[in-house]
């Protein structure tokens, strides 16, 4: 290596170190949007429909048989297993706990768990036939979130972030809340990678400049890390600087921008009660909705919450209440304030889980009630940007394990998230190592056309 480029690249790399900024290059990876997206494209492949998304991820895969599948042949079999019926029940096959009944105008059937949900049920679709390719949570959550088995994808929010940006040069493309699993950038730019943000205490590490930092020297070191880093970029071609300084600078706009949005007391009293963050069993996911909805009224492209908690392998009937209370009402909030706030029509709102559950009783192995994963048919609801209204998407057989009618896989779901956005996935690409890489992974996938009104 020539004397002059080891100092070139000297420079780029221990810069931000140097005046105490090496922290933010840490913690903060995403993409500043604005001017200086990516010029994958000029426009939308399509007229889009949503111009932001929030996906809600029921980590674990909630159980179909306690909200919204309610199989008669399951309550007849309650506690048996017919030896014609073993792939199905290969254990005593287990009825839904709780009871159902027909909600809203549609008359969707949903269990009672969700009373707040039947309220705006209305507003909703409800696809009962999720497939994934995956019977186990860690290659399962990679199929759903980057169209492939391994984790070295990038995610579907790093994808929409790397077509269409932030619509606010100070705030971040894609964020995550409650969970930083599953939001990486992969092979794609650094900047696009998900920042992970708490909801309680300090939202970032290194808000506060240092105390010998002053607030103009700190701005001076900013903009020369960019500027050396996007120099070494045009000399070498290595995208991968430009991409180091425009992290750095989106770091430095947060310093303000973030404080700022996740500030919920700046919301009225109604609001608070309304996401339930006066209730301890409704405040957690209350908290990361409320503040979803203030990241994506700010510009935020893209918001991933993690729910965790739905693998409910024993304990069903102690633990699914309690995870359905804590989403419930939160939920109906955000749907309710989009919609007041003229928000709904354009803002995707997808809430799965990587799977579903099983008919069968696996916590009887154990003692209680419990489901095993299944990939066959899980449930997704979906609100928003351009989504049909009250209405029902898929069928399962008589034990709600099979599907039968209208499967859609994680890759039909991701291609009709980025479609809802005016993206096609097949269009949607990045050329790495001499192959082209899509959102969607290799298998065949379809934009699920139906789901739109």
């Amino acid at each position: 290596m020539k004397r002059r480029d080891l100092i070139k690249r000297l420079s780029v790399g221990t810069t931000g170190v140097a005046l105490g900024l090496g922290g933010f290059g840490q913690r903060v990876l995403a993409s500043a949007g604005g001017a200086d997206q990516y010029p994958i494209f000029s426009g939308h492949h399509f007229l889009p429909r949503a111009r932001r998304v929030i996906f809600i991820w029921q980590a674990g895969g909630m159980s179909p048989y306690e909200s919204f599948e309610n199989k008669a042949l399951l309550h007849k079999l309650h506690d048996k297993s017919p030896v014609k019926h073993r792939d199905a029940c290969s254990a005593a096959c287990l009825r839904p706990l709780y009871n159902f009944s027909q909600q809203g105008q549609s008359g969707i059937e949903m269990s009672d768990q969700f009373p707040h949900l039947a309220k705006v049920i209305d507003d909703m679709t409800i696809v009962k036939t999720l497939q994934n390719f995956a019977p186990a949570h860690p290659q399962a959550s990679n199929f759903l979130f980057s169209g492939e088995r391994l984790n070295d994808k990038p995610s579907l929010g790093a994808w929409v972030n790397y077509a269409l940006g932030s619509d606010n040069p100070h705030l971040p493309g894609f964020v995550a809340l409650g969970g930083a699993e599953n939001i990486s950038n992969g092979f794609l730019p650094s900047d696009l990678h998900g920042v992970f943000f708490e909801t309680e205490g300090r939202a970032l590490d290194f808000l506060d400049n240092p105390r010998a930092i002053s607030a103009r020297q700190q701005q001076a070191a900013v903009r020369q890390v960019a500027d050396l880093d996007r120099l070494y970029a045009s000399i070498s071609g290595d995208d991968k600087a430009r991409a180091h300084g425009k992290v750095f600078e989106l770091a430095y706009k947060m310093q303000s921008s973030i404080p700022q949005v996740l500030d919920l007391q700046q919301e009225p009293d109604y609001i608070h009660e309304a996401y339930g963050l006066n209730d301890e069993s409704t405040r957690k996911v209350g908290v990361d909705l409320l503040s979803a909805r203030r990241l994506l009224e700010q510009g935020v492209r893209f918001v991933r919450v993690t729910d965790g908690g739905w693998d409910h392998h024993s304990g069903l009937d102690q633990q699914f209440p309690e995870k359905a209370r804590g989403l419930d009402k939160p939920l109906s909030a955000l749907i309710s304030d989009l919609k007041q706030r003229g928000m709904l029509d354009d803002t995707l709102v997808v809430v799965a889980g990587e799977f579903g559950r099983t008919p069968f009783n696996e916590g009887k192995f154990i003692g209680g009630f419990g489901r095993g994963h299944n990939p066959d048919a899980g449930i997704v609801m979906l609100a928003g940007g351009g989504i049909r209204q009250g209405f029902v998407y898929g069928e399962t057989d008589e034990f709600g394990f099979k599907t039968v009618k209208d499967p859609v896989n994680v890759n039909d779901l991701n291609a009709t998230i980025l479609y809802a956005l005016g993206l096609d996935h097949m269009r949607l690409t990045y050329e790495l190592g001499g192959r082209t890489f899509k959102p969607t992974g290799v298998g065949e996938c379809r934009i699920v056309r139906d789901l739109f009104a």
